[in-house]
This record gives structure tokens, sequence and C-alpha cells, in this order.
């Protein structure tokens, strides 16, 4: 009869340590390898809640190749599986892992800024030498949602909507997509002036939404 034995290998972050934004590489310790009827039970920790899991397994170390274990939906999220393998005298296993992505677009907060009316739309284009008559007040808020960075992980970002004051149908809708910004607040949630060519857009019938980028306003980047 052929003795069973599990060999844990490696545990992988795919690269995350060089590549992506965390402050501190995580890490995943496995905890648990039990043989089960019919294939292993393996459980492990991990020090972010933010990451999906692989588990690979090889029958030898010098031929073949790393493949997930069978009939599981990988990745998953959570700490530990059970699953068939085949059942040679010796099976090295191994847990990768990498972020879960991030919900693109859930909105997390949307602050009302501030509400211009039209006689202070006009006077703020007027001095500022811009030909727009204010058809409406305007309502401006700042918006916080999440997101994916450059790397593909979780994170927030903000931007801007700005909105015409009693308007009961649907709205058409124009973006703005700012140029380059040297400093973390000037971008249109601040209201500054890039915020003010969301103003000029609204107050014409427009819903206007201006994103910050990843980097600036409340985005850490």
């Amino acid at each position: 009869m052929r003795r069973w034995v599990c060999l844990v290998t490696s545990v992988l972050g795919l690269g995350l340590s060089l590549l992506s934004g965390w402050a501190k590489p995580p890490t995943v310790s496995i905890t648990n390898v039990v043989r089960a009827d019919p294939g292993v039970i393996i459980q492990w920790e991990a020090s972010s809640a933010e990451l999906q899991f692989t588990v690979e397994r090889r029958d030898a170390l010098t031929s073949g190749g790393w493949e997930p274990l069978p009939n599981v939906p990988w990745p998953i999220r959570t700490n530990g599986v059970q699953a068939a393998t085949s059942d040679p005298s010796v099976q090295f296993f191994r847990v990768s892992f990498e972020p879960v992505a991030g919900r693109r677009g859930r909105l997390i907060s949307a602050t009302r800024v501030s509400t211009l009316n039209q006689a202070l739309i006009n006077f703020v284009f007027t001095n500022g030498g811009y030909p727009i008559t204010a058809d409406r007040a305007v309502e401006f808020y700042k918006l916080v949602y999440e997101t994916v960075d450059a790397q593909g992980l979780p994170t927030i970002a903000s931007g801007a909507l700005a909105l015409p004051v009693g308007v009961s149908i649907p709205l058409p809708m124009v973006t703005y997509q700012h140029g380059t910004i040297l400093r973390r607040e000037d971008v249109p949630s601040r209201l500054n002036l890039e915020g003010l060519i969301g103003v000029a857009f609204a107050t014409s019938g427009y819903a206007a939404v201006l994103p910050d980028y990843l980097g600036l306003g409340d985005s850490l980047g």
C-alpha cells in the first residue's frame, strides 16, 4: 500500500511585492494540510482580506508543471479548500494569490459642495471674461467611488458632478477630462477653475461629470 505524503513547497504572490502598490507586500501561510477521501483539505491564513487564491499541485519537482486542483472554480476568496487529487506516493502543493479586483464605479459618497444661483454664476463668468450666460442655478457635488489602480488593486478616486437645478427631464451627459495638474488639490471636485467648467455645462442644461484622476483629489494613487 502506497504511503500518501503531502509537502507544501511554496506560497506565491504573483509578483505583488515588485509590481503592486501595497505599502507592505501581503503574505499567505499554509496552516493545515489533511488527507481527505477523496482528496486533500488545505487551509491557510492571509495578511490581507483583499486577496483571492488558487491551489496548485504537481507530482514531482523535477518534471511536469504546476496545475490547479481540479473541479474548483479558481480563484476563490475563502481561506481553505477540499479538492480531489490523484494519488501518487508524494504530492507537492502551493497556494498562489492575487488581489481581488475592485468594484469599479461603486459610489462611496456624494457630498454637495455648493449651490450656485444664476446671479453668482453670471458674476463669475462675466468677471472672468467668459461669454456664458447662466440659464439655471447649479448644484455641485463631490463624488468618491471605488475603482482599481494601475496594478488592478482596489482603491478609491474622487470627482465632481454638476447638475442644473429645477430640471425634471433626463439630462444629456458630458464629461470633462482635465489636463496636467501638479497639485493634488487643483482638481474639479474642489470647485476651482477646473470645476467651473462643469458649472458652465450644467447651467446650460447638461449633467457634467469631471473626474479628478488617480493620485489627485481624495485618491492616494
